[in-house]
């Protein structure tokens, strides 16, 4: 093997850690939208983004299978033509590795004010509709009742 080549697993495992690192990427920028969406309470454009997000995630997980297996191979068992190719390797694992925590922090984040605002709508519907019963029970009070009259006069 030529000592300036990468072997065949190598080229492999650099391939998918930078196509990973791109995935990722996007997927952060479209978490920061979604983010921001949930912010400024623009759901019905939060359900559109997130069916655009679906396929990168499925992606993702794609890529994560793949480089499961070459997870499991020893480093000495890499054959780097270059030192500074595997320290470009290395440093896109990394920061391939922080952009999925911010990701995933970023998702509890999003999750908890999705709750948070659900719960608001829910107590403000239901505060809504007491206030329309209230209201409506006010309206029948108001409403003059009719009184009968008896007739008493009778010709016989």
């Amino acid at each position: 093997m030529d000592p300036d080549t990468a072997d065949p697993d190598t080229a492999e495992l650099v391939r998918l850690v930078d196509e990973r690192w791109q995935t990722l990427q996007t997927l952060l920028e479209m978490t920061l939208q979604q983010s921001e969406l949930i912010q400024q309470q623009q759901v019905a454009e939060l359900l559109p983004s997130l069916s655009r997000k679906q396929p990168l995630l499925e992606q993702f997980a794609r890529l994560q299978e793949q480089l499961r297996p070459l997870a499991q191979r020893p480093a000495d068992a890499w054959h780097w033509p270059d030192p500074a190719q595997r320290a470009a390797c290395q440093q896109k694992l990394d920061e391939s590795e922080q952009m999925l925590a911010e990701m995933m922090r970023l998702e509890q984040q999003c999750e908890t004010e999705l709750v948070a605002s659900r719960d608001q709508l829910a107590q403000r519907m239901q505060q809504s509709d007491g206030s329309q019963r209230a209201a409506s029970a006010y309206r029948q009070i108001q409403q003059p009742v009719p009184t009968s009259r008896l007739d008493l006069s009778s010709s016989t």
